[in-house]
């Protein structure tokens, strides 16, 4: 199912059939390394695809509390801020979200960028 997602989204550039595939694959399969990958490809989709970044932060969100302890939690944290600071123009927000990362996941690698990125952002 996952592949059939991918395709509509590379290939055949059916986005909304790509994110319903998506939901299909997490409410089939909930807290499992699928869910988490269709929830991180969802997010991606909304984001980058579709500029639907409210949507993107929701399902990210939904990612983090839903598989916490997930490998693809940490990444899908920076990405929120990142959301924020850069699409969203909310330094504010960013700020937080990085935040949280670096309480939640302080031994990630994404917690160190997010330190930097919230250096950049009040050195502004």
């Amino acid at each position: 199912m996952f592949q059939v997602a991918e395709l509509y989204t590379k290939y055949k550039f059916e986005y909304s059939r790509a994110l319903e595939t998506y939901e299909d694959i997490s409410n089939a399969y909930p807290q499992t390394k699928w869910d988490e990958k269709a929830k991180f490809a969802q997010a991606d989709l909304l984001a980058n695809r579709l500029s639907d970044f409210d949507a993107a932060i929701r399902v990210y969100e939904n990612l983090i509390n839903t598989n916490f302890e997930s490998k693809l939690a940490p990444e899908a944290q920076y990405r929120i801020g990142s959301i924020y600071e850069i699409q969203l123009n909310d330094d504010l927000l960013a700020i937080q979200a990085y935040d949280d990362l670096i309480a939640r996941y302080p031994n990630s690698s994404y917690a160190v960028q997010a330190r930097r990125q919230i250096d950049k952002i009040r050195r502004r």
